[in-house]
């Protein structure tokens, strides 16, 4: 639980630093790890990474504007409207957003 504050904190400054472009991405991240966290997941037998970190991410022009854990539970509010978990964690992520008219290209969803 150490890193949980610098995790939140990166999504906050990464929000504010980062004026973000009309096209943007959405995809997963994994990153491999060893050792002991609540952070790591099951990747799939297809992953070469194996087991390790996975989240997904909202990037601009290759850099990550904002992130979610995949073990981390998903805002209720998106469930309660029949939202799937996955689709729940993408809209939170939208709605955290401060500006719109983007576009996003989103692979496997």
């Amino acid at each position: 639980f150490k890193v949980n504050e610098l995790f939140c904190w990166l999504c906050f400054v990464m929000k504010e630093a980062w004026l973000l472009g009309e096209h943007l991405s959405l995809d997963e991240q994994t990153c491999k790890m060893q050792g002991k966290t609540i952070y790591k997941t099951c990747c799939g037998k297809y992953k070469r990474i194996g087991n390790g970190i996975q989240t997904d991410a909202i990037a601009d022009d290759s850099h990550t504007a904002d992130f979610y854990f995949r073990n981390e539970p998903v805002d209720q509010k998106w469930i309660d409207m029949g939202m799937s978990p996955m689709h729940a964690c993408i809209l939170h992520m939208f709605s955290g957003l401060h500006n719109t008219g983007h576009s996003c290209k989103m692979d496997n969803l």
